[in-house]
């Protein structure tokens, strides 16, 4: 059984060769801005076009003299099919009115072409059986996004510039119900925001905590990569947040089903979706992130956390590998126009110091962290040193605990620093007011 044809439209491509040699070489910006000579379907169009292109780079005119004279010094001019081909283009050629349509259909089919052979490509590594399956599916992923399928990436007027900038908001700010973070708009589209800390002080609390209020409460389909903690141990904190059982009673059962209730409900119509499995790989995180976008229009991301992550396997230190997976998260943040929330450990180095006030430096490994963020945000405690760091199970006592969020790199806002209370039966943090809550015991 002989192979399909693949998708194509030969009327519509001698339209656009047609148009170029009736209107000249005032047509070919139009047309170049969108179509590479490869996006013809057959030879004797790919041929006629880079001739065109030829001597529109020389400056020369483009006309039926001049191309068949091109093609015929090139020795090309039987291969694009005689002189009586290109009179042919002239007689089936579009007026400009009408050009962009066809260079649209051409474009649209040559679109189809590669998606195919992106397809069999991916298919034929299959059956081969190399490489590993989750880099396969990215891959794939990552070239069916690149597909440029529109009108391609031609010089913006300013009249198109300013109606972009009046039509969408400048700066696509997703509200984290954590104040410091909105208030200065630290989480926003395109970014990397790090919340980083020492273990133990409440990173991941603070990342169901933001879960609660953007996919619960706002119900923004939000995707969390969880290499830490499964599932279930999220789901506990999320139930512990909105429920206001302890995590104990919880975890361990000993809480009434009904008392959770009202709980489940809430994330049963929530926008939260969990990825914990297989994404020990930055690979694998990405390929996560691109399917959450595709499948359920994912808007926010959250990984918890960047230090267990693994690289690709070709760096040559930690330092390396940790840029290596900045530059990733970094590159699907802005390719696919999300913010992602990336937690962090700071390195030991803050409990050494007379003064612990956390600094960029303190990222542990992540030098190229650091630089590739769009916000840095560290969880911390003054009062806290190596030899006094209470047990996880300590930090949850029905006590609050002060902790002080500092934002220390924000690019699109400003820094700043505020006193917090973290809430252990509830796992949550509040902010800290003037004056203490009564029947509130500080420690």
């Amino acid at each position: 059984m002989s192979s399909p044809v693949p998708p194509h439209n030969l009327d519509a491509e001698r339209a656009v060769l047609g148009a170029i040699l009736l209107e000249g070489r005032e047509t070919v910006p139009r047309v170049i801005e969108v179509l590479k000579p490869s996006d013809f379907f057959t030879e004797a169009h790919r041929l006629t076009y880079q001739g065109m292109l030829a001597l529109f780079d020389r400056g020369e005119p483009v006309d039926i003299l001049t191309l068949t004279e091109e093609l015929r010094q090139s020795a090309q001019l039987q291969l694009a099919g005689g002189p009586a081909a290109l009179a042919l283009l002239l007689e089936q050629g579009a007026i400009a009115v009408h050009l962009g349509s066809y260079i649209a259909i051409v474009r649209g089919r040559a679109a189809l072409r590669e998606l195919i052979q992106s397809c069999r490509q991916t298919l034929s590594q299959a059956y081969e059986d190399s490489g590993n399956p989750e880099q396969l599916v990215e891959g794939l992923l990552t070239q069916i996004i690149e597909l440029n399928v529109g009108s391609g990436a031609g010089i913006v007027t300013p009249a198109q510039f300013a109606h972009e900038l009046e039509s969408m908001p400048i700066v696509e700010l997703v509200r984290t119900g954590i104040p410091i973070l909105d208030d200065n708009e630290a989480v926003v589209s395109g970014y990397v925001a790090v919340i980083a800390a020492r273990p133990g002080l409440g990173k991941t609390a603070l990342s169901v905590q933001v879960i609660r209020q953007v996919a619960i409460k706002s119900g923004l389909p939000t995707l969390m990569v969880s290499i830490e903690m499964s599932r279930r141990q999220i789901g506990v904190r999320l139930l512990n947040q909105l429920s206001g059982r302890s995590i104990a009673h919880i975890g361990s059962r000993r809480c009434e089903p009904r008392a959770l209730n009202g709980a489940l409900e809430q994330i049963k119509a929530s926008g939260l979706y969990i990825q914990d499995e297989r994404v020990a790989s930055v690979s694998n995180v990405v390929a996560a992130i691109r399917r959450g976008v595709m499948q359920y229009g994912v808007k926010l991301v959250i990984v918890d956390h960047v230090h267990l992550l693994d690289g690709s396997g070709r760096e040559r230190s930690r330092q390396e590998e940790i840029a290596a997976i900045s530059r990733a998260l970094r590159a699907v943040a802005k390719d696919l126009k999300l913010p992602i929330i990336a937690l962090a450990r700071l390195n030991g180095a803050i409990e050494a110091r007379p003064d612990p006030r956390p600094r960029l430096s303190d990222l542990r490994d992540s030098g190229g962290l650091e630089q590739d963020a769009g916000s840095v945000a560290v969880i911390w405690n003054p009062a806290r040193h190596d030899d006094d760091l209470p047990d996880p199970l300590e930090w949850m006592e029905p006590k609050l605990r002060p902790v002080r969020i500092s934002l220390l790199k924000n690019r699109d806002g400003g820094l700043d620093e505020r006193e917090y209370l973290f809430d252990g039966p509830k796992g949550t943090f509040v902010e800290q007011s003037d004056r203490e809550p009564d029947g509130v015991e500080l420690i």
